[in-house]
C-alpha cells in the first residue's frame, strides 16, 4: 500500500512543467538563429576572401601574359559577348563563365581563368584594356582596369593611382595596372 507521503513525493518529480519545455525550446531557437547568421556571415566573408585571391592570381597571370606577348590583351582582339567592351565573367555565349579572360587559356598562361563563386549580375569580374596614348581617369594610358564586384562584407577598396567611377565604394574591388 502506499502512503499519503510517497503519493506526494512521486507527483511533485514527475516531469517537467509546460512553461519550462516553452522556455528550453525558446532557448535552443535563439542559439539556432544566432549559429545561422554568423555562419552566413563566415560563409560571405570567405567568397570576399577568394575573390581577392582570384583577382590578385588574374593580375599575375595579365603579367605574365604581358611579359610573353609584350602587350596586354585588349577585350576587342577576341570575340565576346561583352558589357560596353568589357570582358565580364558572367555574360557569355553559353553563360557558363568559361570565356572569361579567354586569352589567358588560348595563350598557355592558366587552364581555367578563376570566376566569382556566384558568378551572376552582381557578382562578377570585369576585365577592360585601355591602349593608345592619351589620359583616361587621371591615368597615362596604357594601362588595364580588373574590377570585382560583389564584395559583400564591404571590404573591399578601390586601387588609389587613379580616379575611378569606383572610388569609395566598399563593394567593389579595383586593381588598375599595366602603367609600364
Amino acid at each position: 500500500m502506499i502512503r499519503k507521503s510517497e503519493s506526494n513525493y512521486r507527483k511533485k518529480i514527475s516531469g517537467f512543467t509546460l512553461v519550462e519545455l516553452l522556455v528550453v525550446v525558446a532557448i535552443i531557437g535563439l542559439i539556432a538563429s544566432l549559429s545561422l547568421v554568423a555562419f552566413n556571415l563566415t560563409r560571405s566573408k570567405s567568397r570576399d576572401t577568394r575573390r581577392r585571391a582570384d583577382l590578385k592570381q588574374i593580375q599575375n597571370m595579365l603579367e605574365l601574359y604581358y611579359d610573353k606577348n609584350n602587350t596586354y590583351p585588349t577585350t576587342s582582339s577576341y570575340s565576346e559577348n561583352n558589357v560596353s567592351g568589357w570582358d565580364a565573367s558572367y555574360i557569355d555565349g553559353d553563360n557558363d563563365g568559361y570565356f572569361f579572360a579567354d586569352f589567358l587559356t588560348t595563350d598557355g598562361i592558366i587552364q581555367n581563368v578563376p570566376l566569382d563563386p556566384l558568378n551572376n549580375a552582381s557578382h562578377h569580374y570585369r576585365y577592360y584594356y585601355y591602349n593608345g596614348t592619351g589620359t583616361v581617369y587621371g591615368c597615362e594610358r596604357p594601362f588595364y582596369v580588373l574590377v570585382g564586384y560583389g564584395f559583400e562584407t564591404n571590404t573591399a577598396t578601390g586601387d588609389s593611382v587613379c580616379y575611378t567611377p569606383w572610388a569609395g565604394s566598399n563593394s567593389t574591388l579595383v586593381i588598375i595596372g599595366g602603367m609600364k
